[in-house]
């Protein structure tokens, strides 16, 4: 008898409909993993004694993928203030050969961190995090995950324009700033469902946008009283105009930045700078169309 043994080719992760069928999310997941804490409760006594009780479930997504919908990717950066994203995604986990495994359903989910990153000849990558109020599980071989047929972004894909010019943009990342907090009241739970959270909320949101140019940007401002507020917009056009995207970073100023790095052999020298918003509402500030 052979023992039971999975690879990549048989895991899998998809989004769900409404009605729990598996939908696209990306063209390929290239890494993440699907973890739980299970939020022990342990205390220990005298005469080596130990009471272990479970606590509150902390179920969580993160996935690495290129070819993802700009509809889909702003799904974490909300465009209005609230407590939690309406109508987000539900997603279909899987280590499943057809016979052997599992397959997943997280459900009730809310979007966590998400960064968009490019470095030099590489492509356009998501990270998303994804915090989830509950799990039910299924047999091996009931649901099969899919994908979709978008070509992604390579570097060679991008322009990046600092207050309307370029500025030798060589990498890039943004990243939302999210996190979430748990809500769990002591209303009442259901027996077989009394470890999962009643909701996950919006913390905290204020996103940074981190890039690597081949000068200096701004020098002459730096040591101004005031900041100096940009936008920064970066177009993904790769040839089919239906996937083209622009995300707009509304009214950055610069944090931080190198003025000299001093490397004896850096190649292209590289500056880093860090942005983040400023002044006004910390939500629709990095903006997708």
């Amino acid at each position: 008898m052979a023992a039971v043994a999975f690879n990549g080719q048989v895991i899998g992760l998809s989004a769900l409909s409404s009605s729990s069928v598996p939908v696209a999310f990306c063209r390929a997941v290239t890494g993440g993993s699907f973890s739980c804490d299970f939020g022990q409760i342990v205390k220990k006594g005298v005469g080596a004694q130990k009471s272990k009780r479970k606590g509150t479930t902390d179920a969580t997504l993160q996935f690495s993928c290129v070819g993802v919908s700009k509809t889909d990717v702003a799904r974490w950066w909300p465009t209005t203030a609230g407590a939690q994203v309406a109508a987000f995604l539900d997603f279909l986990v899987e280590v499943d050969d057809g016979t052997n495994g599992l397959e997943l359903k997280l459900t009730s989910c809310q979007p966590g961190a998400c960064t968009i990153a490019v470095a030099e000849n590489d492509e356009i990558t998501y990270d998303f995090e994804v915090k989830v109020q509950l799990v039910t599980s299924q047999a091996a071989g009931t649901a099969a995950c899919v994908y979709t047929s978008l070509k992604g972004h390579t570097i060679n894909d991008v322009t990046v324009e600092v207050s309307s010019a370029a500025f030798g943009v060589m990498d890039f990342s943004i990243a939302n700033g999210m996190t979430l907090a748990m809500h769990n009241p002591m209303d009442g739970k259901t027996a077989t469902l009394k470890t999962w959270p009643v909701a996950w909320v919006i913390n905290t949101m204020d996103p940074v946008l981190s890039m690597t140019t081949d000068e200096q940007y701004n020098y002459g401002n730096w040591w101004d009283d005031t900041n100096t507020e940009v936008d920064v917009v970066i177009g993904l056009v790769n040839g089919t105009s239906a996937e083209n995207v622009t995300i707009t970073c509304d009214n950055f100023s610069q944090d931080e930045g190198t003025i000299v790095p001093l490397e004896p052999e850096p190649g292209v020298v590289g500056f880093p700078s860090t942005w983040s918003a400023g002044s006004g509402k910390v939500y629709n500030r990095v903006q997708f169309a």
